[in-house]
């Protein structure tokens, strides 16, 4: 990691990590990194992924909260991930 900055490998360090939470399904370590490095702007993190695996977490720990993220971003793979999910169908969601 050549030229980076300590912040920068931080931030990597924790995006490695809360892949390595998710594999394990330890959800709750995985939030807690995914969400420092939210904000991070760096190239080597897959956005789209990450999107991804939030609602994967939230589908597994409250469904409300993957609810809300799925009426936030209204993007087609996250509404295949909940309804191939265990959370209800609601009336919210089916008007998407």
């Amino acid at each position: 990691m050549k030229g980076k900055t300590d912040n920068d490998k931080s931030a990597y360090a924790k995006y490695l990590l809360y892949k390595i939470y998710l594999n394990k399904k330890d959800y709750s370590e995985s939030l807690n990194y995914l969400d420092s490095i939210s904000e991070v702007n760096d190239k080597r993190f897959d956005r789209n992924n990450m999107l991804n695996d939030k609602t994967k977490i939230y589908i597994n720990t409250d469904c409300s909260l993957a609810e809300n993220l799925l009426l936030n971003e209204k993007k087609e793979k996250l509404l295949s991930l909940y309804i191939s999910s265990e959370c209800n169908i609601t009336s919210d969601i089916i008007d998407l």
